[in-house]
């Protein structure tokens, strides 16, 4: 049991440490996702996204048939986008791909050792920082005994400051938003991939001068990254109605402090202001930042936020 423990111990760490950048650089170079998986196992799930197409998943999870049985597995995944049109912005990839698990029980030489085959649907929101996805994983068992399992699973994930791509229907709507006209002097971006990416596009294709500022990031959910709204609602509905009400008074645990974003975004305003007083520039940036601006701007105070 004790066995167990620092398994689950060390997995959770490892999970944790992963979806939480503990730098600028690290938060740059990470596309992550962390929710949950229900089914047979149920647990913890990490997805980190290393381009639009390729992705490693892990998951710490517990049998719903047997309690005592601690899951362990990887995969390496690969997506495509152009099987399924939803025909708005949303997008709906089916995955793919190949790993491992590892069951641990209660006498570790009855512990399995299997391949998996992952094959699933991972639903996308466009304007919603969370997906849900679904998957049913055929799974050969190698050690102890030579075996054929399947399990299935229903998740989903919440996303704040983790470095998502751009979708495809997203690179559409940003090119449409700037039209042909050359009307700016200076881009200005936050580093997170789904703003960087298309900023530096743009610069290219316009010739524009362009800057990265590290502070204009999106806000960091703390423990709510990687969840989505309806799973928050399930099981924390006061938390969430009270952060809606009134963020500056219930933020989600380990969450980046309101404050916080206030000071270091309204420093990157004040400073484009007094360095660039002549110029009309382009700022590409996330929802939070862009609330800060607007209150700034009408005088709304930050538990108005949302």
């Amino acid at each position: 049991m004790i066995r167990k423990h620092l398994l689950a111990l060390v997995a959770v760490l490892l999970l944790v440490s992963a979806a939480a950048p503990a730098s600028a650089q690290q938060s740059q170079n990470k596309r992550v996702g962390v929710g949950f998986i229900v089914g047979e196992p149920t647990g913890i799930d990490l997805k980190m996204f290393m381009n639009r197409t390729n992705a490693l998943e892990f998951a710490l999870a517990w049998s719903l048939s047997d309690e005592n049985d601690l899951h362990l597995q990887g995969d390496y995944l690969w997506h495509r986008y152009d099987l399924i049109d939803l025909n708005n912005s949303d997008e709906m990839p089916l995955f793919f791909g190949v790993g491992a698990r590892v069951i641990f029980r209660e006498d570790p030489r009855d512990d399995i050792v299997g391949v998996r085959f992952p094959v699933g649907l991972d639903y996308i929101f466009a304007n919603y920082p969370f997906d849900i996805f679904v998957e049913i994983v055929p799974i050969l068992d190698l050690a102890p005994d030579t075996d054929f399992d399947l399990e299935g699973a229903l998740g989903a994930r919440f996303r704040g400051s983790t470095d998502d791509p751009l979708t495809a229907a997203g690179w559409a709507q940003m090119w449409a938003v700037v039209g042909t006209e050359l009307h700016w002097n200076r881009i200005v971006t936050s580093p997170l991939g789904r703003c960087a990416d298309f900023a530096r596009a743009l610069a290219r294709r316009r010739s524009i001068p362009l800057e990265i500022h590290e502070d204009l990031r999106e806000l960091h959910f703390g423990a709510w990254e990687g969840r989505s709204a309806a799973e928050l609602m399930a099981d924390q509905p006061e938390a969430l109605i009270g952060f809606w009400q009134d963020p500056l008074k219930h933020p989600p645990s380990g969450a980046e402090p309101l404050v916080q974003l206030q000071s270091r975004t309204l420093s990157v305003w004040n400073s484009l202001l007094a360095g660039y007083p002549r110029e009309h520039m382009l700022l590409i940036t996330h929802g939070g930042p862009i609330r800060i601006f607007l209150g700034h701007v009408l005088g709304k105070p930050l538990n108005r936020l949302l």
